[in-house]
């Protein structure tokens, strides 16, 4: 792969890469495959499920907007910006905002990953919409609660940073430094992350 491939990084990558680089290795540069567990069994059904409510509702619970137009599952893409990503929700009334679900209870603070896959796919909107991303929120579908999330420039400038460390990994095959986090017990490339 060459830099010049114009590839673009899934939104997911950027997650990742914040919860640990080395997962961008493992996927993207050896075609891993993460190990599913019965947690992301669940979260799937739990974010089909809470779509399919989504698409029946009138409002959008814990935001105040309005559900009606609402695009539910859209593939973003912008070669500029070297990104593809499918958005959870997005809501255009009075400015634009993204709904991003996830199959959690709600964190004492927004967890730093799931800040910059949001300021990721406000990227991918803002561009595809030529309006600004007003309003972003994170659903915790365990607690039902709704977090309002404050997107910064940079935030955003941020994201981009990741993407070209992304690339370099891939393109370079340059496997991250090793080390040990509490999240590492819970990795579902653990497997094979000690063995490297």
């Amino acid at each position: 792969m060459s830099e010049d491939d114009g590839d673009l990084i899934p939104v997911v990558l950027v997650k990742q890469y914040i919860f640990c680089p080395r997962i961008v290795y493992f996927s993207e540069v050896l075609g891993l495959k993460e190990r599913e567990t019965e947690l992301m069994y669940e979260g799937r059904d739990m974010q089909w499920a809470e779509d399919r409510r989504d698409r029946r509702r009138k409002r959008v619970p814990g935001t105040g907007l309005e559900a009606r137009g609402a695009k539910h599952g859209v593939l973003y893409v912008s070669r500029r910006l070297g990104l593809a990503g499918v958005v959870d929700l997005v809501v255009d009334e009075g400015g634009v905002a993204v709904v991003e679900r996830k199959a959690a209870k709600r964190p004492k603070r927004v967890h730093r990953n799931h800040l910059y896959q949001l300021a990721a796919y406000a990227l991918l909107v803002e561009e595809a919409t030529g309006k600004p991303v007003m309003r972003a929120y994170i659903h915790y579908l365990k607690s039902g609660d709704i977090v309002e999330v404050t997107l910064t420039d940079e935030a955003k400038r941020h994201v981009l940073w990741i993407v070209r460390q992304i690339k370099s990994i891939i393109w370079e095959e340059r496997l991250p430094p090793y080390s040990e986090k509490p999240a590492c017990k819970s990795c579902g490339y653990r497997w094979i992350c000690r063995q490297l």
